[in-house]
């Protein structure tokens, strides 16, 4: 609506998202997990369609977690793969507030990109996850950290 009105809307930039232990499909290989809404979620492919082109279009996690609530009210109990797919959206959406152009872990080190190329080291060296945790304990160690850097951001 501000865009209309011809005030400027600041978004944050776009984050690319990479972790190697998850892929954005209904079937995952061995060893990792799969972030999506599946068929079995949102039996129509319309719907299911539809879910992903609003997730794409939230700006902010107030929209997120009522898009989230949505979702619950309308297909009931989301599964694994739903709530990882939901919890991608959030670690962009806060890595976008952190002016970072991307997020990657590989092999438990996650790499945090910024616009001019360098890498974000918080405490002066790469962040670590610990290999023993589950993918979805990675996804919320990955979403815990980027939360914790934004808090340190001058407003």
């Amino acid at each position: 609506m501000s865009q209309l009105k011809g005030e400027s809307v600041e978004t944050p930039p776009e984050t690319d998202l990479f972790l190697d232990f998850l892929v954005f499909a209904d079937e995952a290989p061995p060893g990792k997990v799969s972030a999506c809404f599946p068929e079995s979620c949102i039996n129509s492919s319309r719907l299911r369609l539809d879910a992903y082109r609003r997730l794409a279009a939230i700006t902010d996690e107030k929209r997120l977690d009522d898009f989230e609530s949505e979702l619950r009210d309308r297909f009931g109990k989301l599964p694994q793969s739903a709530l990882l797919m939901l919890d991608c959206a959030r670690i962009r959406l806060v890595a976008g507030s952190c002016r970072l152009e991307s997020v990657s872990v590989r092999d438990d080190r996650v790499f945090l990109e910024q616009a001019d190329g360098s890498f974000l080291k918080p405490s002066g060296f790469l962040p670590k996850l610990n290999p023993d945790d589950t993918p979805e304990q990675k996804v919320r160690a990955v979403l815990s950290l980027l939360r914790n850097i934004r808090k340190t951001m001058p407003r």
